[in-house]
């Protein structure tokens, strides 16, 4: 926060210069959210194809959130794309998994469609329908945290420090008058 106030500002120890301001802006962002460089680098999900949901479902361990987008028509008929997450549930097959999610699929032309949604399962709380088409599925990718976007940010940071200190050291310093006293 405090190095975004110094940004604005436009002083730190001493007045920045416009790269420095930058460099503020650019070292808060990434305080804030350094998750964004890390989405640039490597996309943060899988896209797999819904043919495929029974073995994504049995490599997944429970707990993981899996993306599913959709397309159908909702309760008025109205074609409509949406997304819902899951997180997986407990099972010992991706066939159990699924079921446990409440949802049964059949492959029709190259597409996989909801066959059967279970009242009171995640996918009923979640508005599927029958024959709704399941478009793609996303999981989650293994990266490295996030967190480690810091240690760039925290080096420029010092960098600026380092740069600041030198320029006040060496600006010369004004001399004020001294007030005689009077007597």
């Amino acid at each position: 926060m405090l190095i975004f106030a110094m940004a604005t500002q436009g002083w730190f120890i001493t007045r920045n210069r416009w790269y420095e301001n930058i460099a503020l802006l650019l070292i808060s962002f990434t305080l804030f959210r350094p998750g964004f460089w890390q989405d640039l680098i490597v996309d943060p999900f899988q896209n797999i194809a819904p043919t495929h949901l029974v073995k994504t479902l049995d490599t997944l361990p429970a707990g993981n959130v899996i993306r599913m987008r959709m397309a159908g028509e909702d309760a008025i008929g109205k074609h409509r794309e949406f997304s819902v997450l899951f997180t997986v549930p407990k099972g010992n097959t991706g066939q159990q998994k699924l079921t446990n999610i409440g949802v049964e699929t059949y492959q029709s032309q190259g597409k996989t469609l909801i066959d059967m949604v279970i009242f009171g399962s995640p996918a009923a709380k979640e508005q599927l329908q029958v024959d709704q088409q399941i478009l793609d599925i996303r999981v989650p990718v293994e990266r490295w945290r996030k967190e480690w976007f810091w240690l760039p940010a925290i080096l420029l940071f010092g960098i600026i420090i380092q740069n600041q200190r030198r320029r006040l050291l060496s600006a010369p310093i004004a001399k004020t008058p001294q007030k005689s006293a009077i007597v």
